[in-house]
């Protein structure tokens, strides 16, 4: 009896074994367990932004490319400017052959004036202009986003299309495994198609504008392959037809529909680069300091140096002072 139990124990013993050799090991159906330090796609900077939740898919080197036949949402007018790039500096380095994480960032925001990823690439276009659907698709989300999730956080209008036959592999049966692919249109000032419509290349879907956080009417275009997330963008520049920026109008104007206070601002990025300036003006007498008398007048134009919630910090007589957001307007 002993014999037995203990033949028993062995057999139970080998299994574990076993399992765990193909499970750890690198057997049949199981990768061998990775460094998550010397992976690629978990190359990931100390200061970068918080990894994604959800890897993107690793897609295999022959895998069907039909990306190249994307077009511009809205043909470039206006050269880009630094705050307009694709810079990302978290998750996968590259999305297929599309580059994810270029480890790049915005060093300031001329909304929100702090650095952050971007995971599009802007568009400036004069307001009202038409969008088009990149690719034929079907509308699987669009209306008005502020800070409901990372994912269209403040895009203001949007519109998201999702592609189908555009990219994919077959596997080892011979069997087409499809990758969807998303495009993301946002600061719209209009929406022109239903969630659940289908839309061909070339569709009106919206209009361009500055809804959300933007001050230079855009469109910011987003292409996301795998998933409907911020985590599997690409640079759309290493998809769309390639156009080149330096025979582009270099300024904007009041005749083509924008206000001096965008003028001001793409003046400022494209002088400045990231040194550019944020003006707002006091819309109201602001009681600074009642001890000692210190007013900031209205009409005063000044420096925004930090916002945060209602606060903001304005440069005042040489003097850094928080005061409530809704005393400014801003003037570029």
């Amino acid at each position: 009896m002993k014999g037995r139990r203990a033949v028993i124990i062995m057999a139970l013993l080998a299994i574990v074994a076993v399992v765990c050799l193909l499970r750890f090991g690198g057997g049949p159906g199981y990768p061998a367990a990775e460094d998550p330090e010397s992976a690629d796609h978990m190359d990931v900077d100390d200061d970068a932004d918080p990894p994604p939740d959800e890897l993107p898919p690793i897609i295999p080197d022959d895998a069907v490319d039909r990306l190249s036949t994307f077009a511009w949402p809205v043909e470039p007018e206006y050269v880009p400017l630094v705050h307009d790039s694709f810079l990302v500096r978290s998750g996968a380095r590259f999305i297929g052959d599309y580059p994810h994480n270029n480890g790049q960032m915005r060093l300031r925001h001329y909304v929100y004036i702090t650095g952050r990823g971007h995971y599009g690439f802007d568009i400036t276009a004069r307001p009202d202009s038409p969008v088009k659907a990149s690719a034929a698709g079907k509308v699987v989300s669009r209306g008005y986003s502020r800070s409901d999730a990372s994912d269209t956080s403040d895009y203001g209008n949007f519109i998201t299309i999702e592609h189908t036959g555009l990219m994919g592999y077959y596997d080892e049966y011979g069997e087409y495994q499809e990758y969807k692919v998303y495009t993301v249109y946002a600061h719209l000032n209009s929406i022109e198609v239903k969630k659940g419509a289908e839309v061909g290349k070339g569709d009106t879907i919206g209009v361009s504008g500055n809804t959300g956080g933007s001050r230079i009417p855009h469109v910011h275009f987003e292409i996301r392959i795998g998933a409907n997330k911020s985590a599997n963008t690409v640079d759309p520049l290493e998809v769309l037809p390639e156009r080149d920026f330096s025979q582009m109008k270099a300024n904007l104007t009041l005749e083509d529909g924008f206000k001096q206070s965008s003028i001001n601002l793409y003046d400022s990025i494209m002088n400045e680069g990231w040194n550019f300036a944020v003006k707002v003006r006091a819309v109201r007498d602001i009681v600074v300091d009642r001890d000692s008398d210190v007013v900031i007048p209205e009409g005063a134009e000044l420096n925004l140096i930090k916002r945060k919630g209602d606060a903001v910090t304005v440069e005042y007589n040489q003097r850094h002072i928080q005061c409530k957001e809704k005393d400014f307007e801003f003037t570029y």
